[in-house]
């Protein structure tokens, strides 16, 4: 950058060639000779000018000029890497670490600001302070801006039983960073489905041509049941507006993960702006799915045994074994193959959480008397599966970009996150039986080993194609990582670095993948933020203004609304989705 000006001064001096006794100032009538002591302060005059001048227009630290000419810091606000120190927790542990830095605007550059450049431009603070949300949003853009893909639509296929409360976790855990949309709820009807489908494509269209700053990003999960079953029922359909998508955003059929597929160069062409369109599914081991669905659903129905007669209840709204069997084995042997029953659609689901007995009631004994196995009428609810159904199935299997089985989960979370560029992958396992329950289970009567057999008889008859189901599954995703970035070894050491990361709380809670860092944003109950609209994130990977703005999954009918942790914390309003796996020590 040259010699600055103070040394190239303080050498002419020390020279005495330019500045000293020989310098003539020009005075309107003439020039005189300057006596020593004037020379001398003029000198000094102008070394300090230029001293001044030099250290204001010195660059600090690693911020260059912007468009505008001038040098600012600009400061990241979280990133993946950020943690919650130990000992704190939720919001007054956010609003601690963010309220650290001085937030300034304006620069290119990544580096945080001082304390020192806090305390002596308080009114900077104040601005940055009131800009929080939008840094944050900008942190968390540029964070991801290089993974890729970028532009992506995702659909996961949860089955019951299967994992798919935590992948929905997850998916609730990208939104709070920014990151990603996930708009609807997981019993979509067909309105929510097209309207999802319509802005997701404009706003594609509108960022391959230069009109939108980022791509839209959207996770989806399908599961059906409620509020609406369209979605599950209509899975198929579902599935060839997703090929449509593709064809149209993605690399090609079989591509339809690869950014920039179509660019010679790596330039950011519009050809080189495709899109993920991808889906995943996963699949559970018979016996465990069965079992986890009927501890989860049926065995409370079966334990509440009606004494006495009531009459306002009829089949299939009524409890009792004498509706729903004894056990685990008397209700599983009427229920076929649940998985790929759930998965094709409409093979009648709602009848696995119905009753499988028709009982009458007893007037001696002031109770209900099983009769007999429940009649269904199969041209209304076919729930039986043959070969065809199965056939179906596995041509089903073939359009899932992602498969993988619950015993394998961490692999299958790592693909999909490899596959759909998720970057925070922490996560608590969900609906997980302790130790302590099965052990107390066995002493007091829990299945004994004849028992045990005659339940895997009951299910190798009744779930045979479900048995055969998740094999196929299971190999299908040690194929797919056989084809993963530096195939199946290297991909198992990514998966092994991942969870060799997973770390305990004080609180005895397991964070697989290590501990997570805190949101920069929570979901809340709109109606809490009292109609202030100021509060209000719209993260720019998001199709419309509220992200959806459900959490009906979360069995709160109310509308949310994404906002600021630290605003949040600051008015007492809870968190209601996006934050179940927040690091609490």
């Amino acid at each position: 950058r040259g010699t600055p000006p103070v040394l190239v001064a303080m050498r002419a001096m020390e020279g005495g060639d330019t500045l000293g006794t020989g310098c003539e100032v020009p005075t309107p009538a003439h020039s005189v000779r300057l006596r020593r002591p004037v020379t001398w302060t003029v000198t000094y005059v102008v070394l300090c000018t230029a001293a001044l001048m030099f250290v204001a227009l010195m660059p600090f630290g690693r911020s260059e000029a912007n468009g505008n000419g001038t040098g600012v810091v600009q400061a990241q606000v979280l990133t993946s890497n950020h943690r919650t120190p130990r000992g704190s927790s939720g919001y007054d542990a956010e609003v601690k670490d963010t309220e650290s830095f001085a937030f300034i605007d304006g620069g290119d550059d990544d580096t945080l600001g001082t304390k020192d450049e806090e305390e002596e431009a308080p009114t900077m603070r104040e601005k940055t302070k009131d800009a929080l949300d939008e840094d944050a949003l900008d942190a968390s853009n540029e964070a991801t801006s290089a993974s890729k893909p970028k532009c992506v639509f995702h659909l996961y296929r949860h089955v019951s039983k299967t994992g798919g409360t935590t992948m929905r976790f997850v998916f609730d855990r990208q939104t709070v960073f920014g990151d990603f949309e996930f708009p609807l709820p997981y019993g979509f009807d067909e309105k929510r489905w097209n309207g999802l489908l319509a802005r997701w494509r404009e706003a594609a269209k509108q960022w391959r041509s230069g009109n939108r700053k980022a791509p839209p990003k959207t996770l989806v999960e399908l599961r059906g049941n409620w509020p609406s079953n369209w979605g599950a029922e209509n899975f198929e359909k579902v599935l060839g507006d997703l090929d449509e998508l593709r064809q149209e955003f993605g690399g090609g059929e079989g591509d339809d993960d690869d950014v920039g597929a179509n660019s010679q160069n790596g330039g950011d062409t519009i050809e080189s702006k495709t899109c993920s369109v991808s889906t995943s599914l996963l699949f559970r081991e018979p016996k465990k799915q069965y079992q986890s669905f009927w501890r989860y659903y049926i065995e409370k129905k079966q334990a509440d045994d009606l004494k006495t007669q009531e009459v306002n209840k009829k089949w299939p709204d009524i409890d009792g074994t004498a509706f729903w069997g004894k056990g685990f084995k008397e209700w599983a042997k009427n229920m076929p193959s649940m998985q790929i029953r759930e998965l094709l659609g409409n093979k009648c689901t709602s009848q696995m959480r119905q009753p499988g007995y028709d009982a009458a009631w007893n007037s001696d004994l002031q109770q209900y008397i099983q009769t007999g196995l429940h009649t269904f009428d199969t041209k209304n609810c076919p729930y039986t599966i043959d070969e065809t159904d199965y056939s179906r199935f596995l041509a089903l299997l073939k359009r899932i970009s992602v498969v993988g089985v619950t015993e394998k989960f961490d692999a299958f979370l790592l693909a999909v996150a490899e596959k759909v560029g998720l970057a925070r992958l922490e996560y608590v396992k969900s609906n997980v039986r302790s130790v302590s329950e099965t052990a107390k289970e066995t002493a007091t009567g829990g299945a004994t080993s004849s028992e045990t057999s005659e339940e895997e008889g009951v299910l190798e008859q009744v779930a045979s194609f479900d048995i055969k189901a998740h094999g196929v599954v299971s190999q299908m995703q040690d194929d797919n990582e056989a084809n993963a970035e530096g195939g199946r070894t290297e991909f198992q050491k990514r998966v092994k670095e991942y969870t060799d990361k997973t770390s305990v709380s004080k609180a005895g809670v397991t964070f697989v993948g290590g501990f997570p860092a805190p949101s920069p944003f929570v979901w809340v109950k709109s109606s809490d933020l009292k109609g202030s609209s100021d509060d209000l994130i719209t993260p720019q990977s998001w199709t419309d203004t509220s992200g959806g703005g459900q959490a009906i999954a979360y069995i709160v009918m109310d509308e949310v609304s994404l906002v600021s942790r630290a605003k949040a914390s600051a008015k007492g309003v809870g968190c209601v989705k996006g934050c179940t796996f927040d690091y609490k020590e």
